[in-house]
């Protein structure tokens, strides 16, 4: 007997690897990692809810090792919810049923979708489960704690996981699970053993005792129950295999008899084709059409067969057009010598054709059978293989099996000296049975009754022992019992009795209790004795009764609900009948079952022409068309499709119509809506289209030649008024040089306004040019790097007036997607007025930089000049307008005209804010 310290730390130490492995996995699963999931990356796979199950697990026994409520009630919890995940695991093993149970967490591994069964939780992993979540559940219940069934569950559980496990160490993988479901993984196995054994410790912890003989003979019995079962599984799964392969013989025997039936019935249309034309009798002709007749039956036959095997598949495909050929060619010599005569049909015959074809036809038909023989060959291999190891593992579990049985008899041997103990402890267990416990021999006296018995029927035992079991049965039923009792003495065995009859006891004040009751033959060395056992089921009865009158009730709420249902249908026809569209439902036969009203007017004939009679025979030729391949399509894939189709009535009128096609159980159903009146409009609206295309082109063409009028206008002004103007200021400069000295300085004054004004007007024209420009220019969007335009521009700036002191600012890497050349003269424009109105202070600031308005992108250029007035921010980017005078800030005005054209250009918007002497702010969006 181990210490409590060691085993308590031993049995938390088994909870907290147990959860530690199923994070791991749920780890590998969430960042895919192969080796975390399993041993070997070939191996089968830990399923991604054992590993939740093994997490869940692992808490749950380490918060079994503390007293408090709180660990109480989380042990609870987490076996419910261990209990839940055995549970739908089992059910989709044992009725091989998918519920998506799991793929809650993860989508199945390619390795576990492959498998036949939709579970990918082995089918013992799922039985241990539950029983671990039953066990974990008893832990929590005071009267359960010491209870066998823990025990039993865990050794279960564990035995089947050394199984499991000893399958992978010794290469019999069918140790790991049965055939047709999926195999636990060898981390399972593992992890399972480590999560039994730390329970089990826990268990017998908490007994406070030595773990006696009986503990010992049950856990024996426990583990060779789990590997009887366990053998039997694999032996049935054995015999299921053997049962295939015979399956297989027959299946492929059969297909082999078909062939040589195809083949036969070939060369039998060969033989009479020839037949007729030698002796020109029909009578040869007879066999030739039965062949023609069963040769497609055999064919469809055949492709049932062998719907498995993807080549015979193929070979039929190319062994029916082989075949038709060769019918072909016969029909063709048939003919032939009907019309033209024998010699025709001989010379015919003399081509070889025939020949060749049906010697094809043996050729493939001898493969056929040989792919046949192949896989039956490779299946019985297998089957060989598969034999002799179930004949290895079995002969193997028979030999554990004595090993077991014989540890079984030695305790046995040994508790045989405490058969008296046992006796006294059985007549403790009766008396303290929470049912009504009498022991009668075969004469029906009593011999031994318990207390519960005296409780139910109001008798002290010694008013019973000795008597007859009769005194307890009511007077009507005596007789009967008599009979029974002797049957029972003549073939005694347990057996439950009162389901499907009514049972009842007679206590000592004359009142009938309803009693269920089992039978239990128990042989003593004197005599065979019936253990009755007794339950009061007048609770039940009543119970019984009560959900009788509810069945009434229920039955007339069916009853209500059914003619409710029936309005709703008569009230759904009625819709459908009222409908604009027209409703169609046609069943697999193609016959049509229901039309509406709207029906009759889009198929322009009654429905009642329509209603039984089959769709291709309605509509003659619908089957080269593409609604009837669309229809066609539904009805075989079960998939619904919508579509516009014009359709050509009998009468050579036409109609368009929007036909929307579902699946339903009988059928296809479909709901038409005519649209022809759309589809005119819609005709009337494309040539109006192109009649807007062609006045389109015509305006384009108009605009070019405005384009090139205003190109020869800008020439005409950049060529014929410059030359005026440079008259005027050379001239003046002329004076101003050669005549000096005989001009005075008023003279002089006005010959230089002259020039400065004849300047300013040629600075005008250059303005108005480059605003021009910007409009016709033709736009190349790309990326462009606006910092690096406002580094070079500045440094520019700089270089013109070297004695300035000037900060910029600008952000790096600012792109922005537009016209390169354009964009450089927004910025040249916007950084040349921030250089040109912080002129006047000392030290100056420029930045420039972008960020988010409204959710857009906001460049910006930012100055500390001398700013402007809000009042009159409308005018800032009118052509020529200005805010401060001439002989303040030099310029034209055109400036920010220019900037606002080419913004707009690139669908953008322009904005400044700024105060009087405050600075200014410009920004732009492209």
């Amino acid at each position: 007997m181990l210490s409590k310290f060691p085993r308590l730390t031993f049995s938390y130490a088994a909870g907290l690897i147990t959860a530690l492995i199923g994070l791991l996995v749920l780890i590998g699963y969430q960042f895919d990692v192969a080796t975390l999931k399993s041993f070997h990356p070939y191996g089968t796979d830990m399923a991604a809810n054992t590993a939740a199950a093994f997490l869940f697990a692992g808490i749950a026994l380490m918060a079994l090792q503390h007293s408090h409520r709180f660990a109480h009630r989380l042990v609870q919890f987490l076996a419910l919810v261990i209990l839940l995940i055995g549970i739908f695991s089992v059910y989709q093993n044992f009725f091989d049923r998918n519920t998506g149970f799991d793929e809650i967490l993860y989508r199945k591994s390619v390795k576990a979708m492959s498998a036949p069964n939709p579970s990918s939780m082995a089918p013992n992993t799922a039985v241990n489960f539950l029983l671990l979540g039953f066990a974990f559940m008893l832990f929590t219940l005071p009267k359960f704690r010491q209870s066998f069934l823990i025990e039993f569950s865990l050794i279960f559980s564990l035995t089947l996981s050394i199984i499991g496990l000893f399958g992978y160490l010794s290469g019999f993988v069918e140790f790991a699970g049965t055939s047709g479901y999926t195999k636990i993984a060898a981390n399972t196995a593992g992890t399972f053993i480590i999560l039994c054994v730390g329970m089990l410790f826990t268990a017998y912890e908490r007994q406070h005792t030595p773990i006696t003989i009986e503990q010992k003979l049950f856990a024996g019995l426990t583990v060779t129950t789990a590997f009887i079962i366990f053998i039997t599984f694999l032996s049935i799964s054995g015999i299921k295999s053997l049962l295939q392969a015979s399956d297989w013989v027959e299946h492929t025997q059969e297909v082999k008899n078909q062939l040589g039936a195809v083949l036969s019935h070939v060369l039998e249309v060969q033989s009479s084709g020839r037949g007729f034309v030698l002796t020109g009798n029909d009578k040869y002709l007879r066999p030739r059409e039965k062949a023609s007749r069963e040769l497609p039956t055999l064919l469809n036959d055949l492709r049932l067969h062998t719907v498995d095997n993807p080549y015979q598949q193929r070979a039929l495909v190319s062994l029916d057009r082989l075949i038709e050929k060769r019918l072909a060619f016969s029909d063709t010599i048939i003919s032939t010598c009907r019309i033209k005569g024998e010699r025709e049909a001989r010379l015919l015959i003399a081509t070889d054709r025939g020949n060749i074809l049906t010697d094809s036809i043996r050729t493939l038909v001898a493969q056929m059978i040989a792919e046949d023989d192949r896989h039956l060959q490779t299946k019985n291999e297998d089957e060989i293989h598969q034999a002799n190891r179930s004949q290895l593992i079995i002969y193997l579990s028979l030999a554990v099996q004595v090993l077991l049985l014989a540890f079984i008899f030695v305790l046995v041997k040994r508790d045989a000296a405490g058969r008296r103990k046992a006796e006294d402890r059985f007549r403790l267990v009766v008396e303290s049975a929470p049912n009504a416990i009498i022991l009668v021999d075969f004469n029906g006296t009593i011999r031994l009754v318990n207390a519960q018995a005296e409780n139910y029927f109001g008798y002290n035992r010694n008013e019973l022992l000795g008597k007859k079991i009769e005194m307890l049965i009511p007077r009507e039923n005596a007789v009967d019992h008599t009979f029974l009792r002797s049957s029972f003495f003549a073939h005694p065995e347990t057996r439950g009795m009162g389901m499907g009859r009514d049972l009842f006891g007679l206590r000592k004040d004359g009142a009938k209790i309803p009693v269920e009751v089992g039978l239990s033959p128990i042989q003593s060395e004197e005599e065979m004795l019936v253990l009755v056992s007794l339950i009061d089921i007048t609770e039940r009865k009543q119970a019984e009764d009560a959900l009788r009158q509810l069945n009434e009730e229920l039955e007339d709420r069916v009853k209500e609900r059914t003619a409710s249902l029936r309005k709703n249908e008569e009230r759904l026809r009625t819709t459908l009948d009222n409908m604009m569209e027209g409703c169609h439902l046609i069943g697999f036969d193609w016959r049509y079952i229901y039309l509406n009203d709207a029906a009759d007017k889009h198929n322009r004939r009654p429905k009642e022409e329509l209603l039984g009679n089959k769709y291709m025979d309605m509509w003659p030729g619908i089957e080269a068309t593409t609604v009837f391949g669309i229809i066609k399509q539904c009805m075989e894939e079960r998939i619904a499709r919508h579509m516009e189709n014009e359709f050509v009535f009998p009468d050579g009128t036409t109609g368009w119509f929007d036909l929307s096609i579902q699946p339903v159980p009988e059928g296809v159903f479909i709901l038409s809506m005519d649209i022809t009146d759309r589809k005119r409009a819609e005709n009337e609206l494309q040539k109006l289209n192109e009649e807007l295309e062609r006045r389109v082109i015509e305006r384009t063409a108009q605009l070019e030649v405005a384009n090139k009028e205003l190109e020869a206008f800008s020439y005409s002004v950049s060529h014929d008024l410059r030359a005026p103007l440079r008259s005027i200021d050379g001239f003046s400069l002329a004076l101003l040089e050669d005549h000096t000295h005989q001009l005075n300085a008023q003279a002089k004054d006005y010959l230089n306004r002259v020039r400065a004004a004849s300047q300013r007007m040629a600075q005008l024209i250059d303005d108005l040019l480059n605003l021009s420009r910007v409009s016709r220019t033709e736009m190349r969007r790309e990326k462009v790097n606006l910092s690096h335009l406002a580094n070079a521009i500045a440094m520019q700036l700089q270089s013109t007036q070297p004695n300035r002191t000037v900060e910029f600012q600008i952000a790096d890497d600012v792109i922005a997607e537009g016209d390169a050349h354009l964009l450089r003269v927004v910025m040249d424009n916007l950084l040349g007025n921030a250089w040109k109105y912080t002129s006047k202070h000392p030290t100056a600031k420029i930045e420039f930089g972008v960020l988010t308005r409204d959710g857009v992108l906001a460049y910006f250029v930012r100055d500390d000049g001398v700013g402007f007035d809000m009042a009159h921010a409308d005018k800032l980017f009118g052509a020529f307008q200005r805010l401060h005078a001439m002989r303040d800030f030099a310029g034209t005005g055109v400036g920010l005209a220019t900037v606002q054209r080419i913004v707009h250009r690139h669908g953008g918007n322009v904005w400044a804010e700024g105060k009087v002497n405050e600075g200014a702010t410009f920004y732009f969006t492209l």
